[in-house]
């Protein structure tokens, strides 16, 4: 059997009790981290599960995903990815290969971004398609995204661009320069801004783009970026709380 299953937005502590008794009892447990950067170590959660973890890169789910699916059919294989499984289609891919070996899955929740997003006031119901900032700078598919939300009234979400094994992760004032000078976003639009969520020293702030870029630092990543449409009062009252000029 096949299980993949998130690590939820902060540290080893975040993963479920059902998590912890499927992955001690697997013949092989494995862990992906370039996918999304998660703030907990591998060494940590060993301690807890008082069992090795073999680590993943991105050829081991990708090009060499085989090697997983092999093991999986007469093991029970255990895979723990960052935040919440099937959201990067690296897992949605490999939960598919596996269907079609009639290898038997099990995906196994927890909490993503998606969901943590709440904390901003904003109605989940509300958002429209996301986008994400990437490092290429090609933001054509960003400015579409944006403008189709904003026709039909709807939040847009983005994210901003991790490159794991070369461990950058675009911070906030890179991303805001970047749609300030693409023109997608003018300085003194009112957006919201998150990071570190599921964490302690999370950040929230809600204004001008330009003026609360600078609450932000290099070290306050993941983040993203939310591009209000049309506010409802209650979204309004929320969002004042995280408000700053």
């Amino acid at each position: 059997m096949l299980i993949i299953a998130g690590l939820g937005l902060g540290d080893e502590k975040d993963i479920t009790i059902r998590e912890l008794e499927l992955a001690k009892a697997s013949d092989a447990c494995f862990i992906e981290l370039y996918t999304s950067k998660w703030f907990g170590t591998t060494k940590s959660l060993e301690n807890i599960l008082n069992r090795k973890i073999s680590i993943l890169n991105r050829s081991d789910l990708e090009e060499n995903m085989q090697n997983i699916l092999d093991l999986a059919k007469n093991k029970d294989v255990f895979i723990f990815v960052p935040g919440d499984p099937l959201l990067a289609t690296t897992h949605i891919n490999l939960i598919f290969e596996a269907k079609k070996k009639e290898i038997k899955t099990l995906i196994l929740h927890n909490s993503s971004i998606f969901s943590a997003i709440g904390e901003s006031g904003l109605h989940i119901y509300k958002f429209g398609k996301c986008a994400t900032v990437p490092f290429s700078g090609q933001l054509n598919y960003v400015r579409d995204t944006v403008a189709k939300n904003k026709e039909i009234d709807a939040h847009t979400l983005i994210l901003l661009d991790v490159d794991y094994e070369n461990k950058r992760y675009m911070d906030v004032k890179t991303a805001i320069k970047m749609l300030l000078d693409e023109k997608i976003l003018d300085k003194s639009e009112k957006i919201v801004i998150m990071s570190k969520l599921g964490n302690e020293d999370k950040k929230i702030a809600f204004g001008a783009a330009e003026a609360i870029s600078k609450h932000f630092s290099k070290d306050d990543v993941p983040a993203v970026i939310i591009i209000p449409s049309k506010l409802h009062f209650s979204e309004k009252e929320y969002l004042a709380e995280f408000e700053v000029r």
